[in-house]
């Protein structure tokens, strides 16, 4: 049963860290293809970098967690999953309705 939860906690530290690259890698494409970077992108840049940042720092608790020999590993994965709903998804969709929804803010998306 110990192993199970190992190997979640190290499945769930690899798609975090796959989800971050591509977070990133959506903030490097602001102004693509003309050059022109919206008023949206030039706003979400910044708390995005960070997401972005505390995700890899929540991929390497669940990474710890795997290869920790100590006792609770259902505790501390909960606690890991815990941390990265509220404190990586709930908030970057709160930025991203914030920005987009709230402010109205111009995504680029023509009409």
């Amino acid at each position: 049963m110990n192993i199970t939860f190992r190997i979640i906690s190290a499945c769930l530290g690899l798609a975090v860290l796959y989800v971050t690259a591509e977070c990133d890698f959506d903030i490097s494409l602001a102004g693509f293809p003309d050059g022109h970077v919206t008023a949206y992108e030039k706003a979400v840049a910044v708390p995005f970098k960070a997401f972005c940042w505390e995700a890899v720092l929540v991929s390497l608790y669940f990474f710890w967690v795997t290869f920790s020999k100590a006792t609770g590993i259902r505790r501390r994965l909960a606690i890991g999953i815990a941390v990265l709903v509220i404190g990586v998804v709930a908030p970057a969709y709160g930025v991203r309705y914030y920005y987009k929804d709230y402010l109205q803010l111009d995504t680029g998306t023509g009409g």
